[in-house]
């Protein structure tokens, strides 16, 4: 899948992946190459889904609610 926007069309398809699997959540990796050490991604997460409290040492982490 090649995205060049970040549309309903996105949302969409990423909480049907969601959904039929076991961890409940499915993202969309928005890096530009191998090289690209951030952790840029798209992430849907349906109910059920669970994100354990963690911390990254070297790194910050935000998060957006797109919906």
């Amino acid at each position: 899948m090649e995205v060049t926007e970040i549309d309903r069309y996105l949302l969409v398809a990423l909480h049907e992946n969601a959904k039929r699997i076991e961890l409940k959540r499915y993202a969309y990796d928005l890096r530009n190459s191998e090289k690209d050490n951030s952790q840029r991604l798209v992430m849907a997460m349906e109910p059920g889904t669970e994100v354990r409290i963690h911390r990254h040492e070297e790194t910050s982490e935000s998060l957006f609610c797109l919906s």
